[in-house]
C-alpha cells in the first residue's frame, strides 16, 4: 500500500510536469529566474545587486537563498548541453518531484513513532498525497519541495534524540549535530521553517532538562557522548556544522543586526525605485499608497471572503 501511495504521487505528478504550462501558479518563473542567475554565480554570496535581478527582490539579503544556489549546480550541468527552456523546465521539474516523493519514507518513519497501525498510516500519506494542492506542488521549481523533505527528517532526528535522552544514556553528539544541520539547512531554504527550528531547540532543552534533573547532569552526558564518539566522524560533521551556522549567521545574523529583522523589507536593502520592479512588493506597496489616500477600511468579512476566493482561484 505504502508504494502504491509513493508512485500514485510520483504519476500525478509527473503527468501535471509534464503537460503544465511554464510557469504554473506557485512562482514557477520567480524560482527558475533565481536558480538562473546562481548558474551564473559559483559563490551562494553577492557582494552587490545582481545587474537585473530587481524583479526578484533583494536577492544578496535574502535568507531563502540555499534551494535556489543548490539547484543551480543541475542547472548548470543540463545547460552545458541544451539552452532549450522546455528540457530545462521539464528536468528540474524532475528534480522537484523526486525531492517530494522522498519526503514520504520520511514522514512514514515519523508517523511509526505515534504507535500507530500501517492502516491509519498509509491512510494518512494516502490523504496527503491526494490534497490536489500536493500534486501541483510536487510538480513544479519550487522550493518547498526541498523545505517539505527536510522538514520531515529534521522532526524525526528530533524524536530520536529525545528518545535516547528520556532512556538517560548518554547524549548522542554526532545525533544532535545533524539535527542542528538539518535545520540551519532547512531554515535557509525556506525562512517560514523558522517557527519549527525554535520549537525544536525549546523541545530538546525541556526534555533535557527533566530527564537529566539538572545543568549539570547534562552537560556530564554530553561529555560522555563526546567521549564515545568517533573524533574523525564528530569532525567531520563539526565542520559541516560550522559552515552551516556561518551561512545562517551572515544572512539572518547580519539581517537582524542591520536592518532589525530576520527577513527585510526589498526598500530596507534597494531603493523604493529598484524595489518597484519587484512584483509581490510593488503591489504591497501600491495598495498601501492607495489606502492611506483615501483612507479606506476594509472589514474582517470583506478580508476573508477575499482571502478564500484568492486562494480557490
Amino acid at each position: 500500500m505504502f508504494w502504491f501511495i509513493l508512485i500514485l504521487l510520483i504519476v500525478q505528478a509527473s503527468w501535471i510536469a509534464l503537460t503544465g504550462k511554464y510557469p504554473m501558479a506557485f512562482d514557477e518563473d520567480f524560482h527558475l529566474g533565481i536558480i538562473r542567475i546562481y548558474a551564473h554565480h559559483i559563490s551562494p554570496y553577492w557582494g552587490t545587486q545582481p545587474p537585473g535581478s530587481e524583479t526578484f527582490g533583494a536577492i544578496t539579503r535574502d535568507p531563502a537563498f540555499l534551494y535556489h544556489w543548490i539547484m543551480s549546480f543541475p542547472y548548470r550541468f543540463l545547460n552545458f548541453f541544451t539552452d532549450d527552456q522546455t528540457i530545462l523546465v521539464i528536468f528540474l521539474r524532475a528534480i522537484s518531484i523526486a525531492l517530494l516523493a522522498s519526503s514520504l519514507p520520511l514522514f512514514r518513519k515519523l508517523l511509526r513513532k505515534t504507535k500507530a497501525s500501517e492502516a491509519i498510516i498509509n491512510l494518512c500519506l494516502l490523504i496527503f498525497v491526494l490534497v490536489p494542492v500536493v500534486s501541483l506542488l510536487a510538480a513544479q521549481i519550487n522550493y518547498d519541495n526541498m523545505m517539505i523533505p527536510l522538514t520531515a527528517l529534521s522532526l524525526l532526528l528530533t524524536v530520536q534524540f529525545i528518545e535516547n535522552v528520556q532512556a538517560k544514556k548518554s547524549i548522542h553528539l554526532n545525533g544532535l549535530m545533524s539535527l542542528l544541520i538539518i535545520c540551519l539547512i532547512t531554515s535557509l531554504v525556506k525562512y517560514s521553517f523558522l517557527p519549527i527550528f525554535l520549537v525544536i531547540l525549546v523541545s530538546i532543552v525541556v526534555v533535557a532538562l527533566k530527564s537529566y534533573g539538572s545543568v549539570s547532569k547534562v552537560w556530564n552526558a554530553l561529555i560522555e557522548g563526546f567521549r564515545a564518539a568517533s573524533i574523525r566522524t564528530l569532525v567531520v560533521i563539526g565542520i559541516v556544522f560550522v559552515v552551516m551556522l556561518t551561512m545562517f549567521i551572515q544572512r539572518y545574523g547580519v539581517n537582524l543586526v542591520k536592518y532589525h529583522k530576520p527577513v527585510p523589507d526589498c526598500s530596507q536593502v534597494l531603493t523604493i525605485d529598484q524595489c518597484k520592479n519587484y512584483g509581490p512588493w510593488n503591489r504591497d506597496y501600491t495598495n498601501k499608497q492607495l489606502k492611506d489616500a483615501d483612507n479606506a477600511t476594509t472589514s474582517s468579512m470583506e478580508y476573508i471572503n477575499d482571502w478564500f476566493y484568492g486562494m480557490w482561484f
